[in-house]
């Protein structure tokens, strides 16, 4: 099977199920469009075990060019990141845990903390950037964030110079015909239930629509309710902040 033709068989499906396989009425970008935004509602609403492609790690300090640096709290986090699972440090072999910390937290706001230590160390994430405060920084400390990435499509205007940009539309946010979903094949399905709904949201056609959004969320709610119980991760879905 060739990249792309999952996402093209996708496509074809919903052209199909709207009697329109020549897309004369919707066009192959918004199709792809809402399959995209499809993709990336199911990925903030389940575990993240169930998409184990789109679960990536970045480290800092076992690289020259991703360095930790004594007296620097504030690191750009990858291009493709789209929330946090854990936060790891690790110095002398011995690996800690942050806390995490809320971005409008009270710590967050100028209020006085006690001074941290590797052992009591914190993190939180703002503005395309994560903050770690571990006290003093030493020369071999390494920190690995594990995060759920943004699938192709959302990538945009994030650190684009750390990322391969090419299986992405700037301009539409939609995948293309030569990159495939990177979530779980169980909710292809489901995805295309919701493009086809926005396909008869644009004709008019808004009881049929609804009735398919029901189905789609149906979907996603038993598919998810098999994995809950699995995820282990510190986080399940999207952090609430």
């Amino acid at each position: 099977m060739a990249d792309g033709d999952i996402s093209r068989g996708m496509k074809h499906r919903v052209m199909l199920r709207i009697n329109d396989p020549a897309g004369s009425s919707v066009t192959e970008a918004q199709i792809y469009n809402w399959l995209s935004e499809a993709c990336l509602d199911i990925i903030g609403r389940v575990p993240a075990a169930i998409s184990p492609a789109l679960c990536a790690t970045y480290s800092w300090g076992l690289t020259t060019s991703l360095t930790l640096e004594d007296g620097v709290s504030d690191y750009d986090l990858p291009a493709d990141f789209l929330w946090d699972r854990n936060l790891s440090y690790t110095r002398d072999s011995v690996t800690y845990t942050p806390e995490r910390l809320a971005a409008g937290s009270m710590w967050t706001r100028g209020q006085a903390r006690p001074a941290a230590t590797v052992g009591d160390s914190y993190y939180w994430i703002w503005d395309s950037q994560i903050h770690i405060d571990v006290g003093a920084v030493a020369a071999t400390d390494i920190m690995r964030l594990f995060y759920v990435k943004r699938p192709p499509g959302y990538v945009v205007g994030l650190n684009t110079s750390l990322v391969d940009d090419s299986d992405f539309s700037a301009e539409t946010g939609a995948l293309g015909d030569g990159y495939d979903p990177l979530i779980s094949p169980l909710f292809y399905p489901a995805v295309e239930d919701f493009a086809v709904a926005r396909c008869l949201e644009m004709r008019g056609y808004y009881p049929y629509a609804q009735q398919l959004i029901t189905y789609y969320e149906q979907k996603i709610q038993q598919i998810a309710a098999r994995f809950r119980a699995q995820e282990i991760a510190k986080n399940e879905g999207r952090p609430k902040e």
